[in-house]
């Protein structure tokens, strides 16, 4: 690991990213494709991220915006919006499964 260099004053530095696994979660990591937690994964696509990048615009914060196949291809109006000045966003599996060892 490198030596991270912080600006004159500053002391501390915040990494954030964001998982946008939306319905994909439930569907593969928990197997719970019930309406009740199918609603949760449609309410963070559509209202949480949207709150999330205004959030990051008004504070001129950068980030990264992890997001399972899933999402991508049922919530594209969502992810067109992080493809915006300063955030990037890597395309993770299409179903997210949870190992168990």
């Amino acid at each position: 690991m490198g030596y991270l260099k912080l600006p004159e004053g500053k002391r501390i530095a915040v990494n954030l990213g964001v998982d946008v696994d939306a319905q994909s979660l439930w569907l593969g990591g928990f197997n719970r494709p019930s309406p009740s937690f199918m609603s949760r994964g449609e309410f963070g696509a559509q209202v949480g991220v949207p709150r999330l990048l205004k959030l990051f615009k008004e504070n001129n914060i950068r980030t990264t915006f992890f997001i399972p196949g899933h999402s991508v291809d049922t919530f594209r109006k969502s992810v067109k919006r992080f493809l915006m000045p300063g955030m990037k966003s890597l395309t993770m599996a299409t179903i997210m499964k949870t190992r168990r060892w």
